[in-house]
């Protein structure tokens, strides 16, 4: 128990300043289930468990995605994740090893670990 709510401290203050200047740009693999990864490009964002893998579109903003989560405008000190199928992440918290957020509908928490860096080609 103390180990969750030391993690959460952490997540929270990690949280406090701007994520957006960070890259979710990688391979991430959850914190709680290897066989569950996420790959996160430019503009993609896959999902893999057990090489079953999801494909969505996806946006970064400081504008929340879900207005039943949070009914305000831009917060730079907020970030979401908008994937095209409708669900929307808060990151919670963000590092250059470090992934996690919260669905927006659910509450669940995802931790992830970075296990792959992904660099965009020079011309993008």
């Amino acid at each position: 128990m103390k180990i969750a709510i030391v993690i959460m401290m952490v997540l929270s203050s990690m949280h406090r300043c701007s994520t957006n200047n960070l890259s979710i740009q990688g391979k991430w693999v959850n914190s709680n289930d290897k066989n569950y990864l996420v790959k996160i490009t430019k503009d993609s964002f896959y999902e893999i468990y057990n090489n079953d893998t999801s494909f969505y579109k996806y946006t970064r903003s400081s504008k929340s995605c879900d207005t039943s989560y949070l009914n305000e405008t831009n917060n730079p000190n907020l970030d979401f994740i908008s994937l095209d199928d409708g669900r929307c992440f808060e990151i919670t918290g963000l590092t250059d090893s470090t992934l996690a957020y919260r669905h927006t509908v659910s509450g669940r928490m995802q931790v992830f670990n970075k296990v792959q860096t992904i660099k965009s080609p020079r011309w993008q």
